[in-house]
């Protein structure tokens, strides 16, 4: 087995994409649910690994990651969707603590801040929150913390992490606020482990095409979520 090497993960390839382009690397598998690139920045390896969308499939991809290598430490990157009134399209988030809607939660380990972020909350949903009203009523039922986002994978990866002992760290990048709509309702696009089906958002724009512009201002947010995602990635990596 390879010496310990730092990971770097996101559920999907657009929000890995541009720390990729950075480590110069090589792309060393692809699969259904995992696809990894090594590389390095400044001298210092890495492994970049795309894990997949949804919980059921960041799970298996994560679990197939780690069958083959030894994690020095791992970073979850991704977007998510704030809940928190107090998050603005584009805010980072680290999680001082990640969290299921079943109340579950872990909390980062010490002296895991990455300096410039604000901490917060993540929380874990089953299916992407699309609306006002449900993210509003999600954020009620957590008590309203402070920074707050939710997403669909970082409680399965966290939890798996922490039982196999290796330290994370999760930053999210906000790309729908708290006041805002997604133009599709994804959470009902998505099957039943979480994971958006691509055929269904397309069926959806078809009957719904006046969404097309709203769709690609959120693929324009992703794009500059992951680049600020991929300045992170690389604080991390060289700390």
């Amino acid at each position: 087995m390879n010496p310990p090497v730092p990971v770097v993960a996101a559920p999907l390839e657009e929000e890995l994409a541009p720390f990729v382009a950075r480590i110069g690397g090589r792309a060393e598998y692809r699969g259904d649910d995992l696809s990894t690139h090594r590389g390095a920045i400044n001298g210092r390896p890495v492994l970049a690994a795309v894990i997949g969308d949804g919980a059921g499939a960041a799970e298996r991809g994560l679990t197939r990651l780690l069958t083959g290598i030894e994690p020095e430490r791992l970073l979850l990157l991704g977007v998510a969707g704030g809940l928190s009134d107090d998050l603005t399209t584009g805010s980072l988030i680290q999680a001082a603590v990640v969290g299921s809607v079943a109340g579950d939660n872990l909390s980062a380990a010490p002296g895991s801040s990455i300096d410039g972020l604000s901490q917060g909350s993540v929380v874990t949903a089953d299916r992407i929150v699309s609306t006002v009203d449900a993210k509003r009523e999600l954020w009620d039922a957590l008590g309203r913390p402070p920074r707050c986002v939710v997403d669909v994978e970082s409680w399965g990866v966290v939890e798996r992490a922490a039982h196999l002992d290796v330290p994370w760290t999760v930053v999210r990048a906000v790309i729908d606020a708290a006041d805002e709509d997604l133009p599709l309702d994804f959470g009902a696009l998505s099957d039943a482990e979480g994971q958006v089906v691509r055929s269904r958002v397309l069926w959806s724009l078809l009957r719904k095409p006046v969404a097309m512009k709203g769709v690609l201002e959120l693929r324009t947010r992703v794009r500059a979520g992951a680049s600020d995602l991929a300045d992170v990635a690389e604080r991390w990596l060289l700390a």
